[in-house]
């Protein structure tokens, strides 16, 4: 399959939400890698195959966080705000989904 669009996404990608994007005709690629000016293809759950940050390094909350919002999240927040954020993104984004 040719890939016609590029997501974002930060890594590792959950085997699920690969499959997923792929079908959608999605190249992924690192969210570290995106471009300032880059827009998001796909207003979609944050994907790492998970509705709680609670699992995640901080690098890996920070890195989500900054591929749904375009902003890197300040360096002194602390494991909590980054774990709330997280979660907020994802609860907004999954209600975005169900609303379609």
């Amino acid at each position: 399959m040719a890939y016609t669009k590029i997501a974002y996404e930060p890594h590792p990608v959950s085997p699920e939400r690969k499959k997923e994007l792929n079908a959608k005709g999605f190249k992924i690629i690192d969210a570290r890698f995106k471009p300032a000016e880059a827009k998001p293809d796909e207003p979609a759950k944050i994907g790492l195959g998970t509705d709680s940050g609670e699992g995640l390094s901080d690098d890996q909350l920070r890195a989500a966080i900054e591929a749904a919002t375009g902003q890197k999240p300040h360096h002194l927040l602390g494991r909590a705000k980054l774990i709330e954020q997280f979660n907020a993104l994802n609860a907004e984004a999954a209600s975005k989904e169900s609303g379609e």
